[in-house]
């Protein structure tokens, strides 16, 4: 089983023709074909013209000898591994880095809230600066939660994006 990547648009009949050794005559055998390519790749069901770029996943069909898959179905490919795994990176750096900021400001807060100065004005203002300081460290605490969460399910991504990788290449 291999993966393409349509270059043009083309109805499901043409698309047999190109991928499998059909004989013309053998209705019977393409009609199997395109069954066996509708199981594979429920987005083609409805039939119609299919859309250049369309991944297409080529069954096994038996009886029938598929063809050669040409070297710019790979590249796609790759090129579609490498834009997910770009996309991966990118998304971690941006959760970290906002991860990174907000741990900043609950310091810069904190720091604010633990001044003389602060303490002062607070007295003055009869404002309970110990319940302000939890309600910092808690929104902090909860912040950090949250991107933990966010860096765990990039992760997990991540390895999906491995094991996908590692089955493809097995086809």
């Amino acid at each position: 089983m291999n993966i393409i990547t349509l270059s043009k648009d083309q109805n499901i009949n043409e698309l047999v023709q190109q991928l499998f050794s059909v004989p013309r005559r053998s209705t019977v055998r393409a009609s199997q074909a395109v069954q066996a390519l509708i199981d594979a790749n429920p987005h083609l069901q409805g039939g119609g013209t299919i859309p250049a770029g369309t991944p297409i996943v080529i069954p096994d069909v038996p009886g029938l000898t598929p063809r050669s898959v040409d070297a710019a179905s790979v590249e796609a490919l790759q090129e579609l591994q490498t834009r997910a795994r770009e996309a991966l990176v990118y998304a971690q750096s941006v959760v970290q880095d906002a991860a990174r900021t907000a741990e900043q400001e609950a310091r810069d807060s904190l720091d604010v809230l633990r001044s003389r100065d602060f303490q002062a004005l607070a007295r003055e203002a009869n404002m309970d600066v110990e319940l302000l300081t939890q309600t910092v460290t808690q929104a902090a605490k909860d912040e950090q939660a949250k991107s933990n969460s966010e860096l765990a399910n990039l992760n997990a991504l991540s390895r999906a994006l491995d094991e996908m990788v590692k089955t493809l290449g097995t086809l």
